[in-house]
């Protein structure tokens, strides 16, 4: 009686326990590795090239790879080391390519304005954001006001025809920036438009080629003199002249 017992409790255990996850740097020593098992877990599939497939990702030990958590993971592995998902065009089944290249190819596009709820994923696929702005005449400053909150191989175009910004970058990236932009897409003052076309034009004007006094050096200042009749040195004095 107590042997059945015991066999008993030694199959609930194994039965009703959870199993533990395996950590992620186990499951994905490298990008063609973590793909395979990510893919069976999610029931995606990828293309790549193995062969260009390089470098490692490690997370802590206690850093589990779970269902919840392993497209985040593993978006974020592929930007780490520069690459990104691409939808082919077949329901979940993408292309994994370096981020300049994912960049200029059918990468998703997403649209977003002051009000409207936001839709982008939560993982770090590049991806293109259309903002449309409530005030047209404030996209160009809103574009400049961006660009520091964005890495340097992003884009940012304004066009103030359309009232429209066109962001890429990755979509985890691109929620931060939306917040910003709804902060910023405000009715510009008269005067806040002054200061913006005195900025334009200042940057617009190549460096010493500025009125007098305006700043810049005029014709023939700061050369450092050269040797005696040369470019740069003083004229020789005259004869008799002290």
């Amino acid at each position: 009686m107590k042997v059945v017992r015991a066999f008993h409790v030694l199959v609930l255990m194994c039965v009703g326990a959870p199993m533990a996850e395996a950590s992620f740097s186990e499951k994905c020593p490298d990008i063609p590795t973590c793909a395979k098992v990510v893919g069976t877990m999610l029931d995606e599939k990828y293309i790549y090239l193995p062969d260009e497939m390089k470098g490692k990702v490690e997370g802590t030990p206690n850093l589990e790879l779970t269902a919840g958590n392993a497209e985040l993971l593993f978006t974020q592995m592929l930007h780490m080391q520069g690459y990104s998902r691409v939808p082919t065009g077949q329901p979940r089944t993408y292309q994994i390519m370096k981020t300049r290249d994912a960049r200029d190819s059918a990468i998703p596009l997403f649209k977003a304005d002051q009000k409207s709820n936001l839709n982008l994923p939560n993982t770090w696929d590049i991806v293109t954001l259309q903002y449309q702005a409530t005030h047209k005449d404030a996209v160009e400053y809103m574009a400049r006001s961006a660009r520091s909150f964005m890495p340097a191989n992003s884009r940012i175009i304004p066009s103030e025809l359309s009232g429209q910004l066109l962001l890429t970058d990755a979509a985890i990236n691109l929620r931060k920036l939306v917040e910003i932009l709804r902060g910023l897409d405000q009715k510009p003052t008269a005067e806040m438009k002054r200061r913006w076309e005195r900025g334009e034009r200042e940057n617009a004007r190549p460096r010493g080629d500025g009125p007098p006094g305006a700043g810049g050096p005029s014709p023939g200042h700061g050369r450092a003199p050269g040797p005696e009749g040369g470019p740069g040195s003083p004229p020789p004095p005259k004869p008799g002249s002290r």
